[in-house]
């Protein structure tokens, strides 16, 4: 999950809100003053409590607060789970080895056997060179 939102609001000392948004079907007045049989309801959620966290070193603070928002954040998918959408492509050239160390080797495996088929680079070492390898 990005930590992006985490280490913005630790390092800056900035509120951190959590947003899911999902469709509604739209009845009686709502739905001729839209013009359309569906709107989308935004709920915005928090302040986390980001001070809680600052007695951890960074990276788990971090850490820590990534997987607070996500919680949050999970709860609003879980209820509404069809519109839940992967808003970005996902490449393995792209992806950011650092953020896999604390993958398990095996779930690291699965990852790469998925990638190029299961007979591909059977005796790689998943920790020292890239998923893709």
């Amino acid at each position: 999950m990005a930590r992006g939102p985490a280490t913005l609001a630790y390092d800056l000392h900035t509120p951190l809100f959590v947003a899911n948004i999902h469709r509604e079907t739209l009845t009686g007045e709502r739905r001729s003053r839209a013009s359309s049989s569906h709107g989308y309801v935004i709920r915005i959620t928090g302040p986390l409590d980001i001070d809680r966290f600052r007695t951890l070193p960074r990276h788990e603070a971090i850490a820590a607060i990534t997987q607070a928002w996500v919680d949050r954040w999970a709860a609003g998918v879980e209820d509404h789970p069809e519109d839940w959408h992967m808003l970005q492509p996902i490449f393995l050239e792209d992806l950011d080895l650092d953020r896999l160390r604390d993958v398990p080797a095996d779930v690291l495996a699965r990852v790469r056997d998925k990638a190029l088929g299961s007979d591909a680079c059977a005796d790689c070492d998943t920790r020292e060179r890239s998923v893709g390898a």
